[in-house]
């Protein structure tokens, strides 16, 4: 019998690594590494190490650096990729030149999922060419700025591990561009921009969630460009389609049956619908206005009622 049960070494290996999960990789390294063999294998075994850079952080004093699996970097400030040899997931709050550059001569081939919250007008081509040409093989996650556009001149290469793409402003030809050049893509978000332009692409199967944010344009165009949309992903199983406009576009609403014959048309296995509606009024909350929203709410409910789930938003922003 062990007269020492109670020594921390004679806990098995899964118990240490569910300890590992209550530190951060600064704490882990301060306390664990080079106690001996084991604990050294251990904490290099783990694929999930997270570290959060902030501008005071001096990255050159840590020995853990290569062992990082998942980046945030909180401001903007000069960082070396060539130290984190193993980052598959890298949250940037704000894109930097620097990144920018890095990328024409670093590629982070292990990269899996690439967060950008803020992206200066400037910097959008050369991320999104860099993105689509593929620098990064493994990419499967991608989520960029809403605000940001795709240039008509970004060349596209074939992507067939990218499944997640959560992206800014694309035109009809660039939407879809990107259907036929990711064909294993599961959930695309984007912002729809007004565009007659098609290219004629095969429907993409794969494509099951899809989140559509439209401008205040034509609403006649704006229906064109859905339809050819949801054309496109007949297996399409969730689906949200966003829209601001002005108060003075309000009344066609009240005729319009909010998709409900174009998802009849292409989206047979369409199981949850959600439509989120803006209205930027100008002259005051009034019965007449009241009366119209209580109008498209119960429009909206005939048009979808028992098909799918369907879930009606309105927002009313002065």
């Amino acid at each position: 019998m062990d007269n020492n049960p109670s020594q921390l070494e004679l806990l098995p290996n899964e118990t240490f690594m569910e300890i590992f999960q209550y530190f951060d990789i600064k704490e882990l390294f301060q306390i664990f590494d080079n106690l001996n063999f084991r604990f050294n294998t251990l904490i290099r075994s783990l694929n999930n190490l997270m570290f959060k850079l902030y501008a005071n952080d001096d990255i050159q004093t840590y020995n853990f650096i290569s062992y990082i699996n998942i980046l945030t970097i909180y401001c903007p400030m000069y960082v070396n990729f060539i130290y984190f040899k193993n980052i598959r997931h890298l949250n940037l709050i704000q894109l930097t030149d620097d990144f920018l550059e890095q990328l024409n001569i670093l590629n982070l081939p292990y990269l899996e999922d690439l967060s950008i919250k803020k992206l200066y007008h400037g910097s959008a081509y050369i991320l999104y060419e860099k993105i689509f040409s593929n620098t990064f093989p493994r990419l499967k996650s991608c989520f960029i700025s809403h605000n940001s556009a795709i240039e008509t001149n970004v060349e596209f290469t074939y992507l067939p591990v990218l499944c997640n793409l959560q992206i800014g402003i694309i035109n009809l030809r660039t939407y879809e561009t990107i259907l036929s050049v990711c064909p294993n893509l599961y959930f695309f978000k984007f912002r729809l921009k007004s565009s007659e332009t098609s290219v004629n692409v095969k429907p993409h199967l794969n494509l099951k969630r899809m989140i559509i944010k439209s401008e205040d344009y034509p609403q006649s165009k704006n229906d064109y460009c859905i339809d050819i949309c949801l054309s496109l992903v007949p297996n399409l199983e969730r689906l949200s389609i966003h829209q601001d406009f002005f108060q003075g576009n309000i009344s066609y609403y009240l005729k319009h049956d909010w998709y409900a014959s174009i998802i009849a048309r292409y989206l047979s296995s369409l199981c949850q619908f959600n439509h989120h509606l803006s209205v930027w009024y100008f002259t005051g909350l009034d019965r007449q206005i009241i009366n119209i929203v209580d109008e498209m709410k119960r429009n909206f409910r005939n048009a979808h009622n028992k098909k799918y789930r369907s879930k009606f938003n309105f927002n009313l922003t002065y």
